[in-house]
């Protein structure tokens, strides 16, 4: 049994836009400005 973690939501999404596409830190910040991605509003269950 490998003791690692799956990763999180979102826990590497900077990475892959920077390595993987060749994004900027400008480019990739507006997009997560813009709520292309980043936090997600949920609903309690109250």
């Amino acid at each position: 049994i490998d003791p690692v973690a799956a990763p999180l939501l979102g826990q590497h999404t900077r990475e892959v836009l920077r390595k993987n596409l060749g994004y900027d830190d400008a480019r990739i910040t507006a997009l997560a400005d813009a709520g292309v991605f980043g936090m997600v509003a949920t609903v309690g269950a109250g």
